[in-house]
């Protein structure tokens, strides 16, 4: 059967009968659409959110997809730079139940963009340091249409090695120009683990 959904809540119900004996069973799914293009006035925009650096979905504890990351295409979403990366010991990742999203990432990567509409956003970015224990070697600054929102940001030495690292900003997309996220390497090379951005 082909049952089409609507954003939001849909209810499935599927009944079978054996006999005199009825039987049946029911589904709710909570779905939402994610549009190739973010800037249709057809579909608002509503979240997305990327697993960086993966080429799988990840569903949080909350039930929010994370959807494999894509490389950036004009009017859609996406990264521009790096490599995809996945850390391939078993050791956990530190203050997080969320382990798979850190365990993959996008290293050196340039630029992530979101061609969203205008509007205010929240925008999440996580982040885990997984290949070096010392500090120095991965130092970065991150810039959010073009302002400085995290200055000399090294992982190791900041927050931890193989820690969870979750930081929101209040962004404001303006005249058509959606939201870039610009990552700049003081030593080594950058990263990033997972993205996320919400209409507020």
């Amino acid at each position: 059967w082909n049952v089409p959904f609507k954003n939001g809540l849909n209810y499935l119900q599927a009944q079978g009968k054996n006999g005199s004996q009825i039987f049946s069973d029911q589904l709710t799914i909570n779905f939402f659409l994610v549009p190739d293009q973010l800037n249709n006035s057809h579909l608002p925009f509503l979240e997305l959110a990327v697993n960086v650096g993966a080429s799988n979905d990840f569903i949080d504890q909350r039930g929010l997809i994370w959807q494999a990351e894509q490389p950036y295409h004009e009017g859609s979403w996406g990264y521009i730079g790096g490599a995809g990366h996945k850390y391939k010991k078993s050791d956990a990742i530190l203050g997080t139940l969320e382990d798979p999203l850190y365990q993959s990432f996008r290293n050196g990567v340039e630029v992530f963009r979101f061609d969203v509409p205008d509007g205010d956003y929240q925008l999440e970015l996580r982040l885990a340091e997984t290949l070096h224990k010392k500090s120095k070697l991965r130092e970065m600054n991150i810039k959010i249409n073009g302002y400085l929102l995290l200055e000399n940001l090294d992982l190791t030495k900041d927050v931890g090695f193989l820690q969870a690292l979750i930081c929101k900003f209040h962004v404001t997309a303006i005249s058509n120009r959606g939201i870039e996220i610009k990552f700049e390497a003081i030593s080594g090379e950058t990263i990033l683990n997972g993205i996320c951005i919400k209409k507020l």
